[in-house]
């Protein structure tokens, strides 16, 4: 039998694919627009620079709300409630309260630099708690600490600490006690072979006793 030759069926053309839709970059505006409803949650995980920028930029309240308590420590230190414009003077004593060491020709430095803006109406300045806050995170940036207080203690590094107890002497104090508790005995062994002098020797000699009768290991 002859074979024929039937012309097999044309399979449908396939449809062309729909464009993707082109993916949506985030803008630094998208980014303010959204930043007023999340900068004050802090269970968001976002920082007190996002809740500034909120408070500044949109007037957020509950942004604002969340830096007045971020800076509450400071006015409970000072036996004050929080004041919604507060002037420099208080403002000075609040950052020490919270241990920055921010004397008046380090504010007047920030200031000219422009990293802090508050309000300003005849002549004097008016802080709002963005303002405080701003001032917080630009002291913190540049190390402006209290020697000794809370802030400085988490965050001195061992070399700072060492100078600092050279600088008191061993006094036994609970100050002095506490930055030694915060330095190993090999921090200080390792300062001592690095002095030049017979006086910084027998002052870092006095803080390794002190650290080793702190550990119990002599009396």
């Amino acid at each position: 039998m002859r074979k024929t030759n039937r012309a097999k069926p044309k399979r449908p053309a396939k449809r062309p694919a729909k464009p993707a839709k082109p993916a949506k970059v985030e803008t630094m505006k998208d980014e303010k627009e959204n930043l007023g409803s999340v900068a004050y949650d802090p269970s968001n995980g976002l920082d007190v620079q996002r809740a500034i920028e909120a408070a500044m930029t949109k007037n957020d309240v509950k942004a604002h709300e969340f830096l007045v308590e971020y800076v509450r420590p400071g006015w409970d230190a000072i036996g004050r409630e929080p004041e919604i414009f507060t002037d420099s003077a208080t403002v000075m004593e609040l950052l020490e309260a919270l241990g920055r060491d921010l004397p008046r020709h380090r504010l007047n430095y920030l200031l000219n630099l422009g990293v802090i803006t508050p309000e300003k109406r005849g002549g004097r300045l008016f802080w709002r708690a963005a303002d405080i806050a701003r001032l917080i995170v630009a002291c913190d940036c540049r190390r402006y600490w209290i020697v000794g207080s809370p802030i400085w203690m988490e965050n001195a590094n061992p070399a700072e600490m060492a100078r600092e107890l050279v600088r008191q002497g061993r006094e036994g104090t609970e100050k002095i006690c506490a930055l030694v508790d915060n330095l190993s005995v090999f921090d200080l062994c390792r300062y001592l072979a690095e002095v030049k002098t017979d006086e910084q020797r027998q002052q870092y000699l006095n803080l390794i006793f002190l650290s080793l009768e702190r550990l119990g290991i002599v009396e």
